[in-house]
């Protein structure tokens, strides 16, 4: 297994990123928590969100999970898939209820 960190910083830091590591096994990729900082720090490793094949949410504060929008609208929208997450029973609630239903229950229209 290979495990490479994205990012090691606090919640607001720019410089280090969110705290967040990617584990490669036998051709998949897990991501471990998904902050805002992550898709570009993924990004600029070379690693595109649609190869990740699953996402751990650890905990509910907005530095693990607040780049999930991007990656559950890019499985949707792009790429025609559902994202796999991996977290706790009792947490999955809170996050659709206190995080994402906001933006991620509204349609998506293309008005071009």
């Amino acid at each position: 297994m290979k495990v490479t960190w994205n990012g090691t910083g606090a919640a607001w830091s720019y410089l280090y990123g969110n705290a967040s590591a990617l584990l490669e096994s036998g051709g998949h990729r897990l991501l471990m928590d998904c902050g805002y900082t992550v898709p570009g720090r993924l990004n600029q490793m070379g690693v595109s969100l649609q190869e990740i094949d699953a996402v751990f949410v650890s905990h509910l504060h907005g530095d693990h999970i607040y780049g999930l929008e991007e990656w559950g609208f890019k499985n949707l929208l792009l790429w025609n898939r559902k994202p796999r997450l991996i977290i706790a029973h009792d947490l999955a609630g809170a996050l659709w209820t206190n995080a994402m239903a906001g933006t991620m229950s509204q349609p998506c229209v293309d008005n071009n």
